[in-house]
């Protein structure tokens, strides 16, 4: 029985191992593919083209309807 349990045991931590491993890289593929702080940038560089950022309502009323 406990030796069931520690084969059980030891698969899940290699599963758990693996799939962290999986996100670490697909989150560094993501990085090259997008940057936050670009992306900010972008909104923000819309959102006063377009007036909104000076005005808070129209802000949040933009963020609601997408």
């Amino acid at each position: 029985v406990f030796d069931a349990a520690k084969n059980k045991n030891y698969l899940m931590t290699a599963l758990t191992v693996a799939g962290c491993i999986y996100m670490v890289i697909e989150g560094k593929k993501a990085v090259k593919r997008h940057s936050l702080t670009r992306l900010n940038l972008e909104r923000k560089t819309c959102q006063r083209e377009e007036g909104s950022y000076e005005n808070p309502e129209l802000m949040f009323q933009q963020q609601s309807t997408t």
